[in-house]
C-alpha cells in the first residue's frame, strides 16, 4: 500500500515539477526573451499549484498514513516522504518559504533517519 500512495504521488508532483523546470529554462534563454514576461507568469502558476499539491500530499500523509504506521520502518518511510515533498516545494520557493520548506524538509529526514537507527 505504501508504494501505490508514494508512486501515486510522486506522479501528481512529477509532472508540475518538469513543467517547472522546463518553462525556467526557456525563461532564461535569450533566444525567447520576448517571452519571459509570459514564462514567468506561467511559471509563478505551476509553482503555485506545485506548492498546493505538495502541501495536499504532506498533510494526507502527517495526518492520515503516518499516525498508522505499524513499524519502524513504515514510520522511516513516510517521515522520509514528508521530507522529499517539502523539498519539493522548496525547489521553486523563494525568500521566507524557501527558509521555511528548508526547515521542514531537514526536520522530517532529520526524524527519519533517528527512527531509521532502531531498524539495525
Amino acid at each position: 500500500v505504501r508504494n501505490l500512495l508514494s508512486v501515486g504521488f510522486k506522479n501528481l508532483i512529477s509532472a508540475q515539477r518538469s513543467a517547472w523546470k522546463t518553462v525556467q529554462a526557456i525563461e532564461q534563454n535569450k533566444k525567447y526573451a520576448e517571452y519571459s514576461e509570459n514564462c514567468a507568469t506561467y511559471r509563478d502558476k505551476i509553482s503555485g499549484e506545485l506548492e498546493s499539491n505538495c502541501l495536499k500530499v504532506i498533510n494526507i500523509v502527517k495526518d492520515q498514513s503516518l499516525p498508522k504506521a505499524g513499524d519502524d520502518e513504515a514510520k522511516v518511510f513516510y517521515l522520509k516522504m514528508i521530507g522529499d515533498y517539502y523539498r519539493y516545494t522548496a525547489e521553486t520557493a523563494q525568500g521566507d518559504k524557501l527558509a521555511e520548506v528548508t526547515e521542514n524538509a531537514l526536520k522530517y529526514y532529520a526524524q527519519a533517519t533517528e527512527a531509521a537507527a532502531a531498524l539495525k
